[in-house]
């Protein structure tokens, strides 16, 4: 039996909980490693580094819990949260994913859009907006302009 990283028995009870997690394709891993991002930025700190890569913000080490988690994670029990709080904020951020939680390019831009935001406090919008287009050409300012009102509404932009 594979040992899980401490990391991945904290991970694997939400994951299982938010209902997305399929490592079988690109745009399944892509989906996982922003999902997590994210809930680390509600304040779900598991303890994952990300950097900015190709597809936005990412983490090795998640992907490898990601894989050790795969066989058994159907089997895995419901998160028991420590506070009525932070049960709540878990349900504000199923709320806030539950949108583009199968939208892997939604969540691509979503996440790459608060990394941005939050690792270049100084840059402007039009210097993050260029950088996402130039980045992912796909990035039209309909989905950018849709991106940053979730962020601001979510108030993660904070």
């Amino acid at each position: 039996m594979l040992q899980l990283s401490a990391r991945a028995k904290l991970l694997g009870p939400l994951i299982s909980q938010v209902g997305n997690f399929d490592l079988s394709t690109f745009p399944g891993r892509l989906t996982f490693q922003k999902t997590v991002y994210l809930l680390q930025a509600f304040g779900f700190y598991i303890g994952y580094r990300f950097t900015w890569y190709l597809y936005g913000p990412y983490s090795p080490e998640l992907t490898r819990d990601g894989f050790d988690l795969a066989p058994v994670i159907t089997g895995l029990p419901l998160v028991a949260f420590s506070s009525v709080e932070s049960e709540r904020r878990f349900r504000e951020f199923l709320i806030f994913l539950d949108p583009i939680k199968a939208d892997s390019k939604r969540l691509e831009l979503v996440a790459s859009l608060h990394f941005l935001r939050r690792v270049h406090p100084e840059w402007t919008n039009e210097r993050i907006r260029r950088t996402l287009k130039e980045k992912q050409p796909y990035f039209d300012d309909l989905l950018i302009d849709e991106a940053e009102a979730r962020v601001l509404a979510s108030g993660l932009a904070n």
